[in-house]
């Protein structure tokens, strides 16, 4: 989901109830406010409805309702209507640190944080929503050793441990009585004592764990060693003991929970029980003693089933057991199966739902409840103030199966968000290629009516839209991971504006069929935004003047962000005039043009038709002989002056003499960045800029630069130029120097002048588009200098005003194999550090190839190989519009003209589309079948008030059975395209039909309901949400995407 920040203008944070803040804000840190639809604070606050949570400085500051006032210059991130936040799961067990186990039964001074990698990106749990977990050293041992409890992301790696020691970790169940014998070699070993044997150790039983669990507190409370079980083991548990650290130990079957509590009651144990599977004959207990259950998943997800035995005396495990836990009031947390990932830990309370456990402690049992019994509830598992801002955004409820992760924040930094991505640049690339966007995130829309575009409706229905294109259509959909889910009363198609201007700023030349009119294209900027939000996502645009030769038409979308996204095809139509300034000529450019076409086509037919019977000739093989061995160089001595004329041996000069050549262009390219946000925070930048032409009157004279070492003529002096080459022997050796001077020559040739490394050359202009969270959600169009020292200046407007980088390049030299750029961003009065890395030399734009302007060599015709015919783009337009692939504009008004037209393309095998056509009705039934439709002109009704009563052009062609488009013939006038279709409906045309004409007619015919138009799989992701029926008169645009991302 992209994400909604803006600066906010209200006053400082005035809580409006107890549950919002009586946190004091920090001064000088910055501030943030998240927004969703609902918010699960698992604290007396219960859950809020359209809440905002606002954090600072890592921890939440307040949280309330949608009155809740932010605080000037609060940064705002509104996840819409439909997401919901909860805390950080907590992970109340997992494997992350685990290692082998002491050969002791007894190893309390063990410590799980031994284990840990606090370094390490711990992703996939985190894109779970997991944000903290219990770790432990090891299992299998009476007492494995401490647990302890550490976040999964975030400052590293002293900020992730929440508390050490958690619990004094150990175990009663089979997983502890199978502790091997402690065996310890006598040193020395000698022939009568052996190699000694091995000491059994306990426990053997449950009876036995229990008996070695008292031995052990016995000892603690004597302060005696037992060798038996290691000679540091009591210090070591007495201390903890001492510091009053939970226990926590493992206990599976009915009997073995029953021994425990029993031995937990009379020793006087803070106890947590571990496993608990078959602990429901107990619940009552458990509540009475306040021993907290954590509660294993008997089941591990993503794996086959598990066979229980088939035994009838064998108890089966039972979903039904955190059910009746809970209802007896025991604390219950929740666990995913021992040999389960982190990220199935909600899936466990959803499985726990499903066997009686209400979702509400469902929920708990995967935050608050584990944060209390782990001991760190004052800093993890709800939201409320002052605890850490550990928190879940959902697309829906959170245990609801369709619902995912949308972003995991830690300590109120963004932990994990779709958009971040996993994918490599080269996949990422490969997949841009084929027309899918793998970084734009899903979403689903789900609505009350959802509008196809060709008079399809489904109640309900629903939309998923993946990569930017549409993945399915249906009554429900898939929610892929990390999908964001939309309600709302109706959704369409994006509009299409069918005869626009939008992007021409004014002019009216016309390109030739062989310009690519995306060349012309450039990501939207504030006007293209605004009239995408007014619904009109795809625009036909046309050049205002006309041509007999034709004139081109390109199909886009005016608000997409990024340069792939915004060609919907490059030639959708060609548009000619039918008319000329002799009446008795009309047409006849066209017919000469069509005839033409039909030649070109036939000679293209004949030509493939050839090319696929023609079958080459067998080459024959070839044979050459091996070339002759050269005979090995004998090696001189060292010193010896080669003979004149052999060249150095391949590589010498390159070791000898190492290439410092600038680069002359260190700067275009793609450049990823982080810029310091203040209190160790930073921001993602992603830059594309490109070096433009010398700035004029900046133009630095370069030095001299003195000849290389060792280049010299064959006279032995330094070269001086071709008037010095062609001069006698004997002026050689009169110019020839002496010894002495000779030498001094040499020396200076061998001392590089300073003059000779510094670059110098004219300051040249930067031009770009940057994008930076913490300046503008929008893409940002910069602008700047270049200077050949490698200073580098840019700026630009952010929503907070102008801003500034200025900095330099780390190497501009041309074997730089990674350049960075340091620099200062002055912006609002304040100033940040830049660290930037250029990661390709590419600039992507929209399809903008480079013209070639030198012919390609030709190649040898293979024998009998039939000839291509030569390419004309003007009859290769016409041709596609043959086959259907192209849409053929004929502009013409009158009935008899019309006819004449339609023939005409007939001839030719071509289905026009007839623009204006004001007598097109009077002809409808002779036209019928044989067009593709009609784009009328802006009047809707045609009769002024003089007349006794007018008639819709647009409704009379559709009940006529032509199909129709609106247009808009303006520029931002495009914007109101849903006016103009809302008066035709107005004057009797139904809405259906001007839905049609809005969306699925428009991009038929222009030959794009392939692409737009339609939801369909496949078509680009240009949706509008809608607060009601769009056939509604009243009807609102709420939201609106474009080829997948929303237009903010």
């Amino acid at each position: 989901m992209q994400f909604l920040i803006a600066l906010s203008l209200s006053l400082a944070v005035a809580p409006t109830s107890p549950s919002q803040a009586n946190a004091a804000p920090q001064t000088g840190a910055p501030i943030h406010a998240i927004r969703a639809g609902r918010i699960h604070t698992l604290g007396p606050a219960g859950v809020i409805e359209n809440g905002t949570l606002l954090i600072q400085a890592g921890k939440v500051l307040a949280v309330g309702a949608g009155d809740l006032e932010l605080p000037a210059g609060a940064l705002l991130v509104d996840f819409g209507s439909g997401a919901e936040i909860v805390p950080g799961f907590v992970a109340a067990d997992s494997r992350l640190a685990e290692g082998v186990p002491s050969p002791r039964t007894a190893a309390p001074g063990l410590s799980a944080l031994e284990g840990f990698d606090g370094f390490r990106p711990y992703m996939g749990a985190v894109s779970a929503g997991v944000t903290s977990a219990y770790i432990t050293p090891a299992r299998g041992r009476l007492i494995a050793g401490q647990g302890a409890v550490v976040k999964l992301a975030g400052e590293v790696p002293e900020g992730r441990v929440v508390k050490a020691p958690a619990a004094i970790h150990g175990a009663i169940s089979a997983e502890a009585r199978n502790t091997p014998g402690y065996w310890e070699p006598p040193v020395p070993a000698t022939a009568d004592v052996g190699l000694g044997r091995p000491q059994e150790q306990l426990p053997r039983s449950a009876v036995g764990a229990l008996m070695a669990l008292g031995q052990l507190l016995d000892a603690v409370q004597r302060g005696e060693e037992l060798p038996a079980y290691g000679p540091r083991t009591v210090r070591e548990l007495s201390s903890l003991v001492s510091a009053k650290v939970p226990w926590r130990l493992g206990a599976v079957e009915a009997y073995e929970i029953g021994a425990l509590l029993d031995f937990a009651q009379t020793r006087g144990l803070p106890l947590v029980i571990d496993g608990a599977h078959f602990a429901a004959p107990h619940a009552e207990r458990l509540a009475a003693l306040g021993v907290g259950v954590i509660y294993e998943l008997p089941f591990d997800p993503n794996r086959g089933g598990s066979d229980r035995g088939k035994d009838p005396e064998i108890e089966w495990p039972s979903l039904e057991v955190p059910g009746r836990l809970a209802a007896a009031g025991v604390r219950l947390a929740l666990t995913p199966g021992s040999g389960s990932s982190l990220r199935d830990l909600r899936f466990a309370a959803m499985a726990a739902a499903r066997g009686g456990l209400s979702p509400e402690l469902a929920l708990a049992a995967i935050t608050r409840v584990p944060a209390e019994l782990l001991g760190v509830a004052d800093r993890i598992g709800s939201l409320q103030s002052g605890r850490d801002a550990d928190f879940v955004v959902l697309s829906g409820a959170p245990l609801a199966v369709g619902s995912s992760v949308l972003a995991t924040y830690v300590e109120g930094a963004s932990a994990w968000t779709p958009e971040a991505g996993l994918m490599g640049e080269d996949a990422v690339a490969e997949s841009l290629r084929r027309g899918y966007n793998p970084r734009t995130p899903p979403v689903v829309l789900s609505v009350e009516e959802l509008h196809l575009g060709d008079g399809r409706v489904l109640t309900p229905g629903e939309v998923l839209v993946q990569g930017g294109r549409i993945a399915e259509v249906g009554e429900r959909v898939s929610r892929p991971f990390g999908a964001s889910v939309v309600q709302g009363a109706a959704a369409m198609p994006g509009l299409i504006d069918a005869y626009g201007y939008l992007g021409l700023d004014g002019s009216r030349r016309v390109p030739g069929l062989d310009f690519d009119l995306t060349r012309v294209l450039e990501p939207g900027d504030r006007i293209d935004r605004r009239v995408a939000q007014a619904g009109v996502t795809t625009v036909a645009l046309n050049f205002r003047g006309s041509t007999s030769a034709g004139a081109p038409v390109v199909a886009y979308h005016p608000a997409a962000e990024r340069p792939e996204d915004l060609p919907v095809d490059s030639l959708a139509a060609l548009r000619l005039p039918w008319g000329e300034e002799e009446p008795y000529e009309a047409g006849k450019a066209v017919r000469e043009l069509l005839s033409k076409a039909v030649e070109y086509d036939q000679a293209w037919r004949e030509y493939e038709q050839k090319l696929a019977a023609w079958k080459p000739e067998a080459a024959r093989p070839e044979f050459k002989l091996p070339p002759e061995p050269k005979p090995e160089a004998t090696s001189k001595p060292e010193g010896e002056a080669k003979p004149e004329g052999e060249a150095a041996p391949e590589g010498e000069d390159k070791k000898k003499k190492k290439s410092k050549d600038i680069d002359p262009d260190p700067v275009t390219g793609i450049w990823t960045a982080q810029l310091a946000a203040g209190e160790g925070q930073s921001q993602g930048v992603r830059m594309q800029i490109r070096l433009g032409a010398p700035i004029e009157g900046s133009a630095v004279a370069a030095p001299a630069v003195p000849a290389e070492a060792g280049e010299k003529s064959e006279a032995g002096k330094p070269a001086e130029g071709k008037a010095e080459e062609e001069k006698g022997e004997a002026a050689k050796e009169e110019d020839k120097p002496k010894e002495g001077d000779k030498k001094e020559a040499d020396k200076k040739e061998k001392k590089p002048s300073k003059e000779e490394s510094k670059p110098s050359g004219p300051d040249r202009a930067v031009e770009g588009w940057m994008r930076s969270g913490l300046l503008s959600p929008r893409l940002l169009a910069i602008r700047g200098v270049y200077k050949a020292d490698g200073s580098l200046v840019l700026e630009g407007d952010g929503d907070f005003g102008p801003f500034r980088m200025e900095g330099k390049l780390s190497d501009i030299t041309v074997e730089a194999e990674a350049v960075s750029y340091a620099a200062k961003v002055a912006y609002n009065g304040l100033e940040v550090s830049l660290e930037a890395k250029r990661e390709s030399r590419d600039y992507p734009e929209a399809k903008r190839p480079v013209r070639e302007t030198q012919e390609k060599p030709s190649e040898e015709t293979p024998k009998g190989k039939p000839k291509e015919p030569r390419a004309d783009p003007r009859l290769e337009a016409l041709r596609r519009a043959m086959r259907g692939q192209l849409a053929l504009l004929i502009e013409v008004e009158s009935p008899a003209e019309i006819v004449a037209a339609v023939d005409a393309c007939a001839a030719a095998g071509i289905q026009p589309v007839l623009v204006g056509a004001s007598g097109a009705l009077a002809v409808a039934d002779r036209i019928r079948g044989r067009i593709r439709g009609v784009i009328p002109s802006t009047v809707i009704v045609i009769g002024g008030d003089t007349s006794p009563s007018g008639r819709n052009i647009h409704a009379a062609l559709q009940a006529a059975g032509l199909s129709v488009a609106f247009r808009s013939d303006a520029e931002e006038g495009a914007a109101d395209l849903h006016l103009i279709a809302a008066y035709a409906m107005s004057q009797g045309m139904s809405p259906m039909g001007a839905l049609r004409a809005l969306t699925g007619d428009a991009a038929k015919l222009l030959c794009l309901d392939d692409k737009v138009g339609l939801l369909e799989p496949g078509r680009f992701g240009d949706l509008l949400l809608l607060d009601q029926s769009p056939t509604s008169p009243a009807a609102q645009i709420q939201r609106v995407w474009v080829a997948g991302r929303e237009v903010r």
